[in-house]
């Protein structure tokens, strides 16, 4: 879906460097409330977090994907409470079904595993946690924190791609790992 929407929003026949200058042009409040938005319906984040820093500057990039982050996640968690339970529970209702309901003492383990896994999106990742009952504080922290670590090292990747700074590029993407190898540690540790 991403792909057909930045298809079609990119200007026919135009190289990498002229759809950066288009995307430089249009400034970054479009470009961070986009980052915003979209992921709410399914959009990958991932190519924000690429095109952010050679658009806008790597400290500007952070603190934009910060903010939008942060307006993604709190219109996330509403949207899943205020819109998808309802419509949720009344499925559910005609089946056997109910929509589980977490224990105050595992809400921190239950939303560090449905965050960590990798390969699911993170809006379904965002909806169940809010959908499970994961308090706002827990969730936000959880979803803003891991997010905000892998997003500072792909802006970075980005940057360095761009500006062909290897050791930067280096430094990215070991900070991306050393978040994967986080993942990995705290499902061990509390996927039991």
């Amino acid at each position: 879906m991403f792909v057909a929407v930045l298809a079609a929003l990119w200007p026919h026949g135009t190289t990498f460097q002229d759809g950066l200058k288009h995307i430089k042009e249009g400034g970054p409040l479009p470009y961070f409330a986009a980052l915003a938005l979209l992921p709410c319906l399914g959009f990958p984040t991932t190519p924000f977090f690429l095109l952010a820093a050679p658009a806008f500057g790597l400290p500007a990039s952070i603190v934009g994907t910060a903010l939008a982050l942060a307006v993604q996640f709190a219109l996330s968690y509403w949207l899943a409470r205020n819109h998808l339970r309802g419509w949720l529970e009344k499925l559910l209702a005609r089946t056997r079904y109910d929509l589980p309901e977490v224990k105050a003492r595992n809400y921190w383990r239950v939303a560090l595993l449905i965050k960590l896994p990798p390969g699911v999106p993170p809006a379904l990742k965002h909806y169940l946690m809010a959908l499970a009952g994961i308090p706002f504080g827990i969730y936000f922290t959880v979803s803003w924190t891991l997010s905000m670590c892998y997003a500072v090292g792909a802006i970075i990747v980005g940057d360095s791609v761009w500006d062909r700074n290897y050791a930067g590029f280096v430094a990215g993407l070991l900070l991306i790992v050393g978040l994967f190898v986080l993942v990995r540690w705290l499902r061990n540790r509390y996927g039991r």
